[in-house]
């Protein structure tokens, strides 16, 4: 389901395979992720991109790249980081949920990409005050978006999508053939505004690029997820069993196979509480790679944890999420049944008073 790359090529030609096959840049690794999580659950991430070739831009967003170059002040070069953009990145963080980057500077030095890629920045001042900068690395063909970043005062002139526009008249400069804003969210509004850009395709589950216009309304696989794990809380209610359900930022570990640790792959989980004295906790995972409840011990990775690095965001405080990652101590059961599950749990629970 998650697949995971350190990228080693030095050249241009590299970062475009990668973004054809859906892959985006993710802190230190190039990552292809079916779900993200977001304001409290989780959601479908569909990659998408738009053809350069045939692009023109519509009325709407001619009058939003007129209104704002009449006004701002744009410069397009190597990207850096200083005090202005470091304050640009705060003011942005409860958009994100799990864990960040501790810095702007962080996220431009991480390696291997800092020397394999050619990380350029959009920067719009307002005089002499920086309201907002973007980031994109730009590939043989291609411009890929990496993070936008504005002044939530100026919220009102669209400087999010006008930074985009942006690097898309840099990627039409100089010929490219794509520009890869990232991903939106089936279910989640909160990226649509990317898909106000023409000639964009998005990239199925069979890895093949189609019309926007034939994107679906929602993912089997999420909508799978969530119907299992509504399953077995339903069950353990039946039963009277106390649980709380905890979004898992923290699910691709396990999948990618970048530690040795039995790391918790549910994107969602229930957390059922802790056996008798113990400091250790029960917990319910739905595992979609294997179409199966595991019934689990679990306990705080202190090897994700010391991967981790950066800070958690704001929105990832909120108890709904996992603050830090976990890993099965012990697997006590795996099955298909949600009823089954609840009963294995019961039989170890301690007895109520």
């Amino acid at each position: 389901m998650i697949e995971i790359d350190l990228p080693s090529t030095p050249d241009t030609e590299c970062l475009d395979g990668y973004l054809a096959r859906g892959w985006f840049r993710n802190g230190y690794v190039m990552a292809s992720v079916p779900l993200v999580p977001m304001d409290g659950d989780v959601f479908a991430a569909v990659s998408i991109r738009a053809r350069l070739r045939e692009f023109r831009f519509s009325k709407s967003l001619r009058r939003v790249l007129r209104r704002n170059t009449e006004r701002f002040r744009v410069e397009i070069g190597p990207a850096f980081a200083d005090a202005q953009r470091e304050r640009l990145y705060e003011l942005g963080e409860e958009r994100y949920a799990g864990h960040m980057m501790d810095s702007v500077a962080d996220m431009l030095a991480a390696e291997p990409f800092s020397e394999l890629f050619e990380t350029q920045e959009v920067a719009v001042y307002d005089g002499k005050r920086l309201v907002a900068v973007s980031y994109f690395d730009r590939g043989a063909h291609s411009v890929a978006s990496l993070l936008g970043l504005y002044d939530p005062e100026y919220r009102e002139t669209g400087l999010g999508i006008y930074t985009m526009l942006v690097e898309i008249e840099h990627a039409l400069s100089r010929g490219d053939r794509y520009y890869y804003p990232g991903f939106v969210t089936l279910g989640n509004p909160r990226l649509d505004y990317k898909l106000r850009l023409p000639q964009l395709q998005f990239l199925d589950t069979r890895g093949r690029w189609r019309a926007s216009s034939e994107m679906p309304g929602k993912s089997r696989l999420r909508e799978r997820i969530v119907a299992r794990v509504r399953d077995v809380s339903r069950c353990l209610e039946a039963r009277g069993i106390p649980h709380r359900r905890r979004i898992n930022p923290y699910f691709w570990f396990g999948d990618a196979g970048i530690v040795e640790a039995d790391a918790i792959e549910a994107p969602i989980l229930l957390e059922c509480g802790a056996t008798g004295g113990e400091k250790t906790g029960l917990v319910v995972e739905y595992v979609p790679t294997l179409d199966a409840y595991v019934l689990a011990r679990a306990v705080v990775s202190e090897e994700m944890v010391a991967m981790l690095g950066g800070r958690l965001s704001p929105e990832a405080t909120n108890p709904i999420y996992l603050s830090e990652p976990l890993e099965r101590e012990v697997s006590l059961w795996i099955g298909s049944d949600p009823a089954e599950a609840a009963d294995q749990l019961t039989a170890l629970l301690p007895p109520s008073d």
